[in-house]
């Protein structure tokens, strides 16, 4: 009778490494994937955010420990949660918030790492998290991993619109004034930057966007290309060009990015039938240079 075949237990993870043979490591993994709690890494587009999120979930090192409770630890844990709540209640007064028992399960997340999709450090939530570690500078420990957010994404998918001076604005009123926002569209605007615009629209916030593209109009030519770029890295991403003029703020939502051009960028058609936009770097008058 032939023998079954046998298959290593690395054919399925490189993270259990005290497991004895394939079968304990697929019984193992099947009680991770398939019990009360699911893991899902597709929307992850960086491999190493990918390879954390599996070697945390696989290692179970976010599990709660086998031995007794260090009752000092427990303290310093409850003062993480204290500390955190009372800064909520400062930066977020009259808002609802987690309770001390839900706090409770997000302070011990934080001790190795918080990330997101895209760049923590961009519009996200890293730099509540250093907000946070300020209050208590030496009991946690975070680990900003480095990701793609969305303008870099709506560039590349678009052609090379960040091929020159650029800058990032949100759009969103709700932590910064809008005057605040004013002054650095106008800024932007002389400037002659590409534009990314975060936060440009929502069921509340319906005007600002077409203020800020009134504010640019004096400073870019009708046919400045404008990047609208939505749901971007997921299945329904949508990308697309149009010109300064014809520009539509009602095709805008909370998930879109809106990219102006500079009055140097342009934007052309090729033969796939696609339209590409890219900000010139300058090396044309290199060329023209005998």
């Amino acid at each position: 009778m032939p023998k079954k075949p046998t298959f290593p237990k690395s054919l399925y993870t490189q993270n259990l490494s005290d497991a004895a043979n394939a079968a304990e490591a697929i019984n193992r993994l099947r009680e991770i994937y398939s019990s009360t709690i699911g893991y899902d890494y597709d929307h992850l587009r960086l491999p190493d955010e990918r390879a954390w999120l599996r070697e945390a979930a696989e290692t179970r090192r976010f599990r709660p420990p086998n031995d007794p409770l260090d009752p000092i630890r427990l303290l310093e844990q409850l003062t993480k949660v204290e500390a955190f709540e009372h800064f909520l209640h400062r930066i977020f007064p009259g808002k609802t918030r987690f309770s001390v028992e839900g706090l409770d399960m997000m302070v011990p997340m934080l001790d190795i790492m918080l990330g997101e999709s895209a760049d923590a450090g961009i519009y996200a939530m890293a730099a509540l998290v250093y907000e946070i570690i300020d209050l208590e500078p030496n009991r946690i420990k975070v680990e900003v991993i480095p990701g793609i957010s969305a303008f870099q994404a709506a560039a590349a998918k678009a052609g090379a619109m960040i091929g020159h001076d650029f800058c990032c604005i949100s759009l969103s009123d709700l932590l910064t004034p809008w005057d605040a926002i004013e002054k650095r569209v106008k800024a932007a605007a002389e400037g002659d930057f590409v534009i990314s615009f975060y936060n440009p629209r929502s069921l509340k916030r319906r005007d600002q966007l077409e203020r800020a593209f009134a504010i640019l109009k004096s400073h870019r030519p009708p046919d400045t290309p404008v990047v609208i770029a939505s749901n971007l890295g997921r299945p329904q991403e949508n990308v697309r060009i149009v010109s300064f003029a014809n520009f539509n703020p009602d095709e805008v939502d909370m998930l879109t990015l809106v990219m102006v051009g500079s009055s140097q960028s342009k934007s052309f058609a090729r033969r796939d039938g696609r339209n590409y936009a890219y900000t010139p770097r300058g090396y044309a008058k290199k060329r023209e240079t005998p």
